[in-house]
């Protein structure tokens, strides 16, 4: 009986290290600022895209002297950045951990710089 009280335990011993390698891996930071840094660029594409239309839009106004449509143009640049930010703001319950690590959030900037930058 101690012999397979014995074995039982080395078994559990031997396996479980092979049986927590098994499981789901934990995303790490690395993988996980990747992916933020990707969800961020898709917030971004929409306004960026908008961002570099509305540009144009007020050289033309200047140009013109056309100061309502400097305007209108401001107004409608203001609803884009709302957009982003709220896109933005709702990855927070997705990415927790880099929500509560400035260090991350340094990370995820840094990449969405390099991945897609601001078009001004």
């Amino acid at each position: 009986m101690k012999y397979i009280h014995s074995l039982l335990i080395c078994s559990v011993l031997l396996l479980s290290p092979l049986m927590v390698m098994a499981q789901a891996p934990e995303s790490s930071p690395l993988a996980t600022v990747n992916a933020a840094s990707k969800d961020v660029c898709a917030c971004l594409e929409w306004p960026y895209q908008a961002m570099r239309d509305s540009m144009g839009e007020v050289r033309e106004a200047q140009v013109n002297g056309n100061f309502s449509q400097i305007q209108s143009v401001q107004n409608k640049l203001l609803t884009i950045i709302q957009s982003a930010e709220s896109c933005i703001s709702s990855l927070t319950a997705k990415y927790p951990a880099i929500d509560q690590s400035t260090i991350l959030q340094e990370k995820v900037l840094e990449k969405v710089e390099g991945q897609c930058p601001s078009p001004i």
